[in-house]
């Protein structure tokens, strides 16, 4: 899970700002201004909404929506025509690993066998191994073609949420009333 969630974010950030001064012209303002409402997007998901929904929903289900939304988010980014849209999709993009990133965490602490220290340990090993290849693999996927680090990263999740799906959450602790 942390490694595709990191994986997929790392050649986002590392392939974007070329995309988008391609396919809509941004320039340094643009990104900024981009990259500030994101930043806010994310300070909202993570600092107030989340725990709401986690609440309401649990862990779980609160996860499989931000993997859906960030996939849906990269393959956005491709399709849209122009600048608004391009943001509009990174915030789709933004809202869905706001919600991964901490149910992720929560779930391996809750559901941890080994001990939570040693699983949070391995788990932010394999997001450590994430951040590393993931700009290497977004460059050379930039490199044969501008949108392939978004379609792999779309798959990625995709799969991830396929296979991995039915096992997530399965010693679920229930929400709090």
């Amino acid at each position: 899970m942390n490694f595709a969630l990191n994986f997929t974010m790392a050649m986002f950030e590392s392939t974007f700002a070329l995309l988008a001064m391609v396919k809509v012209g941004f320039g340094p303002k643009q990104m900024g201004t981009t990259f500030m409402i994101l930043g806010i997007a994310g300070t909202i998901v993570q600092g107030w909404l989340i725990g709401k929904l986690v609440k309401r929903f649990g862990d779980s289900p609160i996860f499989k929506t931000g993997t859906i939304f960030s996939a849906l988010g990269m393959i956005s980014i491709l399709l849209a025509p122009n600048a608004l849209l391009l943001v509009t999709a990174t915030l789709l993009l933004m809202v869905g690993t706001s919600l991964m990133g901490p149910t992720s965490s929560s779930m391996v602490t809750k559901q941890s066998t080994y001990g939570q220290g040693t699983s949070l340990g391995i788990f932010q090993s394999f997001a450590s191994l994430g951040r590393v290849i993931g700009p290497i693999a977004g460059g050379a996927f930039y490199g044969l073609y501008i949108g392939l680090p978004y379609i792999v990263g779309a798959i990625f999740l995709g799969l991830m949420l396929l296979f991995a799906g039915r096992k997530i959450g399965v010693k679920q602790v229930a929400p709090l009333k």
